[in-house]
């Protein structure tokens, strides 16, 4: 197995926090855009935000 530089390191995190923080983002939008402006239920959202990112 070959060891990360600390540069390397510091890249593959911001990679893997950055698509984590796209994917809360993307969550939070379809919560906020379901429950507002389509008026839908909290237990479907919450059904349908685990079944979209599993």
């Amino acid at each position: 197995m070959v060891m990360l530089s600390k540069r390397q390191k510091i890249f593959y995190g911001m990679c893997r926090f950055g698509t984590s923080i796209f994917m809360q983002v993307v969550t939070l939008a379809t919560v906020y855009i379901y429950a507002n402006h389509f008026e839908l239920s909290q237990d479907l959202n919450a059904i349908g935000n685990s079944w979209h990112f599993s």
